[in-house]
């Protein structure tokens, strides 16, 4: 997972293997409850127990997730 602030900076990042859910994340998103919301798609929500500054974003919504697909671009 990767955290990127409003101008495509990375500010943090965790590595999991692909056998993990995207829920396992949701403490490193904790972490930035008092700076920022995050964005994330359908796979990070929980039944419960969400991080207060998690943002689900529905495909068609909240265009500053194109940023994120741009940073992605640039990615090895």
């Amino acid at each position: 997972m990767i955290v990127i602030d409003d101008c495509g900076r990375i500010v943090c990042f965790e590595v999991a293997g692909a056998n993990v859910h995207d829920t396992t994340f949701h403490p490193l998103i904790e972490q930035w409850a008092e700076q920022m919301i995050v964005l994330a798609d359908k796979g990070f929500k929980a039944k419960d127990c969400n991080p207060p500054n998690l943002k689900i974003c529905p495909k068609g919504e909240w265009n500053e997730r194109m940023l994120v697909e741009t940073v992605f671009r640039f990615l090895p």
